[in-house]
């Protein structure tokens, strides 16, 4: 069961991050030939001049004007994005950034896991806030063969809580004044198994944070108490391959997870129920990354990148526009699966 494919293009190496400006118009590939950006009026992604180096994430400012990126040795970098030029390094070994949604503040999270505020509303001479303060769950040690660590952080959507998630923990931050953060209670216990996407739900006001681990498990907090609302264990979901949930939409209800033989599967996280099966990667996924709820990009280790629409009413106008007035039941099945059969297009 697949979806329409809006474009696919090559990539000059594998993706290691994608990010979506807040507006949708531009896609960020963070890969091991540098940065690529991909304009959804163009053909195919444009190279970010100047990054031939493997950079390991990527992250838009909320007014685009700004994407920062962060190397795998630790070289993190800010752009101007109006004119896709080189600004400034920043001073610190930084191997993720992060953009709050409603200010020029920068999420900066070191190898060891050390986590710091940056203010960059001059981008030209970025001005380090307070780091967070030790002995919380941001603050890890490296891997065992001395390796960065695996940390994952998202702001809430109003820009004044902070999640930042470590080895089976959550530590909630309150950066309303980032020049004060301030730690909101004791680290949450997941459970032994590594976050890899949380989203706090639009749905909700910001006040739920959505959690999605490796083992297949999604946790519901409370954000301004801590409090577990509730967990959903997913492993029935887990494909032959294994169970690697990559990307939420915005709003939490729709969550990307890798599938086998270069499939991404599409769940909706309430249900638990299946959605779509999105085909066309000749190899395994990579990453996935969201354009609010009905826009999804993923990378792949055969070098493309894709572009999905997962908005039924625009697929089924895509989908009359092509076939014509008559549908037969193979074509519906396998552009809208979970849609009601029409004989005849509206």
């Amino acid at each position: 069961m697949a979806r329409p494919v809006l474009a696919s293009a090559g990539m000059g190496g594998g993706a290691n991050g994608m990010e979506f400006s807040l507006n949708g118009d531009v896609l960020a590939v963070a890969g091991a030939d540098g940065g690529r950006l991909w304009d959804r009026t163009a053909d195919s992604p444009k190279p970010l001049p100047g990054t031939a180096d493997i950079i390991n994430k990527l992250a838009f400012s909320y007014d685009g004007g700004l994407l920062a990126t962060a190397g795998t040795d630790g070289d993190a970098r800010l752009w101007n994005m109006a004119s896709r030029s080189f600004i400034t390094r920043l001073p610190d070994p930084i191997t993720k950034v992060v953009f709050s949604p409603k200010d020029l503040v920068l999420v900066a999270i070191s190898p060891d896991g050390t986590t710091r505020l940056w203010d960059v509303h001059d981008p030209a001479h970025p001005t380090p806030l307070s780091p967070l303060p030790t002995g919380t769950a941001h603050r890890t040690q490296l891997g065992p063969t001395g390796s960065s660590v695996d940390v994952q952080a998202v702001f809430d959507h109003a820009g004044n809580t902070l999640a930042i998630a470590h080895d089976g923990t959550i530590q909630l931050w309150k950066v309303a004044d980032s020049s004060h953060p301030e730690a909101l209670g004791q680290p949450l216990t997941v459970g032994h198994s590594n976050i890899t996407t949380m989203v706090f739900s639009q749905d909700d006001h910001d006040r739920v944070l959505i959690t999605a681990s490796s083992d297949g498990t999604v946790g519901r907090w409370q954000a301004d108490t801590g409090q577990l609302i509730r967990t959903s264990q997913l492993t029935k979901l887990r494909p032959e391959g294994g169970f690697y949930p990559m990307a939420f939409s915005s709003n939490g209800h729709r969550l990307a997870v890798r599938g086998d033989e270069g499939t991404t599967t599409l769940w909706n996280v309430d249900s638990q129920q299946l959605i779509a099966t999105l085909t066309g990667h000749n190899e395994p996924v990579s990453v996935a990354a969201f354009s609010g709820n009905n826009f999804l990009a993923t990378a792949s280790e055969d070098n493309t990148v894709r572009l999905w629409d997962l908005d039924e009413d625009a697929v089924t106008k895509k989908l009359c526009h092509i076939i014509g007035t008559v549908v037969s039941h193979e074509q519906w099945d396998s552009y809208l699966p979970l849609d009601t059969y029409r004989s005849t297009c509206p």
